[in-house]
C-alpha cells in the first residue's frame, strides 16, 4: 500500500474510534434523565381504534381484499 493510502487509512480509522469513544463517553457520563422518557402506552393509533362507519377498518393491510 502506497503512503497515502496508509495515510488516509489511519486517518478513517481514527476518526471512526474517535467517534465511537465521544459517543461512549457521552453515554457513561450523562446524568440519568428517566423523567424525559416516554413509552408507547399513552399514544392511541388509529389501528387501535374500534371500527366505526367513519373508520371502517382496512382489510388490504392484512393482503385481504374485498370486492
Amino acid at each position: 500500500m502506497t503512503t497515502g493510502g496508509w495515510i488516509v487509512m489511519t486517518m478513517s480509522v481514527g476518526g471512526v474510534v474517535t467517534l465511537f469513544l465521544w459517543c461512549l463517553w457521552k453515554v457513561i457520563t450523562s446524568p440519568r434523565e428517566t423523567d424525559h422518557l416516554h413509552g408507547a402506552a399513552g399514544l392511541e393509533t388509529p389501528d387501535t381504534k374500534e371500527a366505526s362507519p367513519e373508520h371502517p377498518p382496512n382489510s388490504s393491510i392484512r393482503g385481504v381484499h374485498q370486492s
